[in-house]
C-alpha cells in the first residue's frame, strides 16, 4: 500500500516528488556510503530484491551482469515483466539507475541499461512495449561515458 520504499532503499541526490519524508543525499554521505563495505553489501541485497520483483536476477556481483529470473509461474520473468515493469514502475527503474550511478555502482547501471535494451530489442522482445521508456528515460544512463556527461546526467 505504501510506495515510498523505493526512495529509502535507492537514495540519490534529488528530492523525490513522491516522498517528502526522504531527503536527497549530500556528497559527504555518498562518500561514506561508497567507502563502507557493509552499506554496499546491503545495497546490493536491496538491488537483488528489486531485480527479483522485476523478473530479473544478478548473475555476477563483480560485473553487474543480469539475466532473467528462473522462477516458475506466477513469478516467472514474463509475468513479472508484465506486472512489474509497467506504468509508474518505469520511474522506479529510473530512480534505481540514478541511485546506482550516485553511489558508485556505475557498472551495475550500465548493465541494467544493456539488459533492458536487450529485452526490448532482441529475440522474443518481452519488454518491447517499454521501448519509449527506454529511449526517453533509461538509455541515457548507459550512454554516458565521461565524468562530464555523468555530471550533466545528474542535473
Amino acid at each position: 500500500m505504501d510506495h515510498s520504499y523505493i526512495q529509502w532503499i535507492f537514495p540519490n541526490k534529488y528530492q523525490s516528488m513522491f516522498n517528502n519524508e526522504s531527503k536527497p543525499l549530500k556528497d559527504p554521505e555518498i562518500d561514506i556510503f561508497i567507502r563502507n563495505v557493509d552499506l554496499s553489501l546491503t545495497y546490493i541485497e536491496c538491488y537483488e530484491m528489486m531485480l527479483d520483483f522485476y523478473g530479473m536476477r544478478l548473475l555476477n556481483k563483480r560485473t553487474g551482469k543480469l539475466g532473467r529470473s528462473l522462477k516458475p509461474y506466477p513469478n516467472d520473468y514474463k509475468t513479472r515483466y508484465y506486472e512489474a515493469v509497467c506504468g509508474h514502475n518505469c520511474l522506479r527503474i529510473r530512480r534505481i539507475l540514478t541511485s546506482l550511478n550516485n553511489l558508485g555502482f556505475r557498472k551495475y547501471a550500465m548493465e541494467l541499461v544493456n539488459f533492458l535494451k536487450q529485452e526490448i530489442t532482441e529475440g522474443e522482445k518481452p519488454l518491447e512495449q517499454r521501448k519509449w521508456d527506454f529511449d526517453y528515460d533509461w538509455k541515457q544512463y548507459g550512454e554516458c561515458t565521461t565524468k562530464e556527461e555523468i555530471k550533466e546526467l545528474e542535473k
